[in-house]
């Protein structure tokens, strides 16, 4: 990452990676002043993938090229095993993508938009719908203008699956949301995927909502990812150190990322399997910490920004 390089990722010791509904290869959007360059991801049936990065680095574009929604310049998508093009009508059935609450006809009650809703998908369960009302706690009767923004995004996505959707695709679904919502519908939506085995891509620069509930993780700094794989992978490439100033040399720049002073310390990240080298350049009083998953974004970030 320091390099610039994608670092590469792989699974879990001992666990068997589950077959990808949807790929990504090679993708290329360009504007003036900003492109995304070769964007690759897996997302894996009855797996959580959070798609992160910050404001601007290119998630939304990324989403919308990947569903055609704007034409990419370059690059393969694959639903299910197979080429988009030319699937689009049959792919749209089995996917759903949501950018964020449902915030169409307000004044309207959930009963009334959902019975114009389920005439356009022939394969429409009534049953998970009424399993998602319960678990959910939604009412029929209210109206969208009466529900909160987590229980809008909850009626997207009791919609989306009750039409049989085998893919999510959430664009910050938890943006706006205060933190009791926003653990509920988290909660709720591993609790989805462990029980119907969908997958679920979901967008956020939120890391918290990450380590609550993602197993794979795809980071995008400037339209570029720099790291795509399991969470747990991804956090245990790198460690949180911190030293003395005066004890820390000036060449260490090498070695620490996103390195700050404060209060007469020096604290950086740094790729676990440099540790040594953190070691020998001579930091006396050296404090090693694992690192989480806003450590290594805030700092691979600050190191993007220096470079």
């Amino acid at each position: 990452l320091v390099s610039g390089d994608r670092v590469p990722l792989g699974a879990r010791k001992g666990e068997v990676m589950s077959r990808p509904i949807l790929e990504v290869r090679g993708l290329t959007k360009r504007y003036p002043g900003f492109a995304l360059e070769d964007v690759s991801l897996s997302v894996g049936a009855g797996r959580v993938m959070g798609f992160i990065g910050r404001n601007g680095a290119g998630k939304t574009t990324t989403l919308k090229a990947v569903l055609r929604f704007i034409r990419p310049d370059g690059g393969e998508v694959r639903f299910f095993g197979e080429d988009f093009r030319g699937r689009e009508h049959e792919v749209m059935r089995r996917v759903s993508f949501s950018m964020g609450e449902v915030a169409f006809y307000p004044r309207r009650r959930l009963r009334t938009i959902t019975d114009v809703y389920r005439r356009f998908f022939p394969l429409w369960d009534e049953r998970v719908y009424r399993d998602c009302l319960e678990r959910f706690e939604l009412v029929e009767d209210k109206k969208i203008e009466a529900l909160s923004a987590g229980m809008r995004v909850k009626y997207g996505i009791a919609l989306a699956l009750s039409r049989r959707a085998e893919l999510l695709l959430l664009d910050e679904p938890t943006s706006g949301l205060d933190p009791l919502s926003r653990d509920d519908l988290l909660r709720e939506l591993r609790e989805l995927v462990d029980d119907t085995g969908v997958g679920l891509l979901f967008s956020t620069h939120q890391m918290g909502d990450l380590e609550q509930i993602a197993d794979d993780v795809t980071y995008l700094s400037r339209g570029r990812v720099r790291a795509s794989g399991t969470l747990e992978d991804f956090a245990a490439h790198y460690r949180m150190v911190s030293g003395p100033a005066e004890t820390v040399p000036s060449g260490l720049g090498s070695v620490l990322i996103g390195a700050s002073r404060s209060r007469g310390r020096v604290t950086g990240l740094v790729e676990a399997s440099r540790l040594g080298e953190a070691a020998v350049a001579g930091i006396r009083g050296l404090e090693v910490t694992p690192a989480s998953l806003n450590d290594i974004i805030v700092h691979l970030e600050r190191q993007e920004k220096q470079s």
